[in-house]
């Protein structure tokens, strides 16, 4: 795969008539306010989602708050055996048949919040490995703030696991190593 195609397999959708309606629509949010984690007690409408789920650098979602503060309260049992699982498989634990991957949600001020996998993030970190599959949604115009996981944040990070051999629908912890190409395959 060249590298411009690894670069463009990350589609983005949007959903954002922008304008007064996302205006509107961010002042709602605001006006609502904070929860006591001081997540936002109203998302608003997604704007944005990505076609599949993005490869992300574990280091860089684990320093990321739980919507719920989970973040801050581990389940020592759930971590125990989630690092045993995906120790062990060295993927994540699968539900209806496909990876169960992290859902992350960035709010109308492009803050990411770990709505869903904080304690499969946490065993990632453990385990030491590098990237994982997650599902990344923009809500009220999230997509149009620079933040950690805007847009292109996210397309960067995809691109360079994917040089590195990650594969977002075939995800496995350590995946072999994409093979050097001879003086002949270059030529």
């Amino acid at each position: 795969m060249k590298l411009l195609e690894i670069a463009s397999s990350l589609s983005l959708y949007t959903d954002n008539p922008g304008g007064d309606w996302l205006k509107n629509a961010r002042a709602d949010c605001h006006e609502a306010g904070t929860t006591i984690y001081g997540s936002p007690k109203r998302l608003g409408p997604v704007t944005a989602t990505f076609r599949r789920n993005a490869l992300l650098p574990v280091a860089v979602i684990s320093h990321f708050r739980g919507a719920r503060g989970e973040h801050a309260s581990t389940r020592e049992d759930s971590l125990a055996w989630l690092k045993s699982k995906m120790g062990e498989t060295q993927k994540l634990p699968v539900e209806n048949g496909k990876q169960y991957a992290p859902f992350i949600t960035v709010d109308c001020d492009g803050e990411a919040w770990i709505s869903e996998g904080n304690h499969r993030i946490k065993a990632a970190k453990e385990l030491k490995w590098k990237y994982i599959p997650v599902e990344v949604r923009y809500f009220t115009g999230g997509e149009g703030i620079s933040g950690d996981l805007s847009p292109e944040m996210v397309k960067k990070y995809d691109s360079a696991a994917r040089v590195e051999g990650y594969d977002a629908e075939k995800f496995t912890a350590f995946p072999a190593k994409p093979e050097e190409k001879t003086d002949e395959q270059q030529s």
